[in-house]
């Protein structure tokens, strides 16, 4: 069994996004730059992102999918 291409490339995509170790497997560490990244982000933030809140939203989902 091997997993499609794309969704590889999404994961590392994701991991890179959140700016974590593109072979961290740990949903903790993951989340909790997640949550720091996102916070800054969050369009009622001064420095919100609407496109990068969305993007790493969709990030954390995957990988959330990934290792739950």
């Amino acid at each position: 069994f091997s997993e499609d291409k794309e969704i590889k490339e999404q994961r590392k995509e994701a991991r890179e996004l959140l700016g974590v170790d593109e072979r961290e497997s740990s949903f903790e560490v993951i989340n909790e730059k997640y949550k720091e990244l996102a916070k800054d982000s969050h369009p009622d933030m001064p420095t919100g992102d609407v496109d990068r809140f969305k993007a790493l939203n969709r990030a954390h989902k995957i990988l959330k999918r990934e290792l739950q």
